[in-house]
């Protein structure tokens, strides 16, 4: 896709095809009591995705959290629910990169980061991933998504604060969800 033309016409494609997507998806409302805060993060400026968590087990009832990501396709300025300033390590300011939320603790949360299209406008990429991990109470955590090559990870992390640094604790039982989830009602 070295054509400009081209690249600006699957681009604007992605786009008009996420937004439709999320209108039609009801919106993630955070909880306010029993929770722990969650910072969804893509580490390159590059990605951008659609974010989506989920009401029951098995991927069912999707809500939409909203996009996260390439700065040229989000303009997180002055989108003041992006950000928690009490989370560990939170900038205060909203970023395209960044998705700060309260979750429901002490029951599985699933988050999916769905991406389908140009990477960059440069390189056409497919990644559905859905992640599932139980929160505790009071607890702060991040999620960190990356490309290797043409695969997408997802680490989850529990953000601990020890001394004036900020440690990422791997969260050893975050399972990665079938395949079959899908930010689609159905």
């Amino acid at each position: 896709m070295s054509n400009p033309i081209i690249r600006t016409s699957v681009t604007a494609a992605a786009i008009i095809a996420t937004l439709a997507l999320m209108a039609c998806t009801p919106k993630y409302v955070q909880p306010m009591n029993g929770t722990a805060l969650v910072r969804l993060h893509v580490t390159d400026s590059g990605l951008f995705a659609m974010l989506h968590t989920y009401e029951k087990e098995g991927c069912e009832g999707p809500r939409a959290i909203g996009l996260i990501g390439g700065a040229a396709f989000v303009n997180a300025e002055g989108d003041l629910q992006r950000v928690i300033p009490t989370m560990l390590g939170s900038s205060g300011a909203p970023t395209p990169e960044t998705i700060e939320l309260r979750a429901h603790s002490d029951k599985p949360f699933t988050v999916l980061y769905s991406q389908m299209g140009p990477h960059s406008a440069l390189v056409a990429r497919r990644c559905n991933l859905p992640v599932r991990f139980t929160p505790a109470a009071n607890a702060q955590y991040q999620i960190d998504y990356s490309y290797e090559g043409e695969r997408c990870y997802a680490k989850v992390s529990r953000l601990v604060s020890v001394g004036d640094s900020i440690q990422k604790v791997t969260v050893a039982d975050a399972l990665k969800e079938k395949a079959a989830c899908s930010p689609y009602i159905y």
